[in-house]
């Protein structure tokens, strides 16, 4: 059942996380930077990237963080 924030329960991400994915996804459109290209500068496959974007997936604040550090 989803709660408030449009997560079903049982899920890892948390609310701080889905503001980080949406500060991370916007970012991104801001700077014109494609998942791709970012997988491309962490050195990861494009699906972590999607990952770190999924509102379902469990990501960690601190990866979130080095991957808007990418994006300068």
């Amino acid at each position: 059942m989803p709660t408030r924030f449009g997560i079903s329960a049982g899920t890892k991400s948390c609310p701080p996380c889905l503001a980080a994915k949406a500060v991370l996804y916007d970012a991104m459109r801001e700077a014109g930077i494609s998942k791709s290209e970012l997988a491309h500068r962490l050195g990861v496959d494009e699906k972590e990237v999607r990952r770190m974007l999924d509102a379902g997936h469990g990501t960690k604040l601190p990866r979130i963080a080095e991957a808007v550090e990418a994006l300068t």
